[in-house]
């Protein structure tokens, strides 16, 4: 008898433990999710770089990925080109007047939008950009930029710098990867396999 009351004080104090923890994890999760951050654009977007899109005032940056920097170079045999300028023409040719609907995630550090976009006939652009070659993996789409240099696609057919190392080196300011699904994300890639 001692021994089974002593097995219900533990289940008791594990329910507990459990519902404290779920408790703590969904406040947590509430927290994280900035207000206004969420929700779905549709309509005509404008080009802004590589992976940076316009619906009207509201910018909204690819997320999961990092597209050469405008003016960025990459080499192919010792030739310079303007991976910038191919990753925006690249963009702007997957969009081309059509309609793109954007799923948003929050938001970066200039409170851009991060989306994950697709074009009318629901390709995912973020994917597309990565597996051409025309952006890295940025927290996201590992298997499509592994799938790009194992093809030597895009950016992928020379040498370059990724666009977050030519950022640091122009002075700019160090922004983690993009992670889709917010903090939870590192989490939800190493039990994909994603994990880069």
């Amino acid at each position: 008898m001692a021994r089974a009351g002593r097995l219900r004080g533990i289940r008791a104090r594990d329910v507990a433990l459990v519902i404290g923890l779920v408790l703590a994890f969904v406040a947590v999760a509430v927290k994280e999710q900035a207000p206004g951050t969420g929700g779905r654009l549709v309509g005509a977007a404008r080009v802004v770089d590589g992976d940076t899109l316009a619906f009207g005032e509201r910018r909204v940056r690819l997320l999961g990925i990092d597209a050469p920097e405008r003016g960025q170079m990459c080499w192919r045999d010792t030739v310079p080109r303007d991976c910038g300028r191919a990753a925006t023409a690249a963009l702007t040719a997957l969009i081309d007047g059509k309609t793109v609907t954007c799923d948003l995630e929050g938001e970066d550090r200039y409170r851009r939008a991060l989306g994950r976009c697709f074009d009318a006939a629901g390709r995912d652009l973020n994917a597309v950009l990565v597996r051409s070659g025309m952006a890295v993996a940025f927290g996201a789409y590992v298997a499509e930029e592994r799938a790009a240099a194992a093809e030597r696609a895009g950016i992928w057919s020379g040498d370059f710098d990724r666009p977050r190392d030519f950022r640091l080196r122009q002075g700019g300011l160090d922004e983690g990867p993009h992670l889709p699904g917010g903090w939870l994300a590192p989490l939800w890639q190493w039990l994909s396999g994603e994990a880069g």
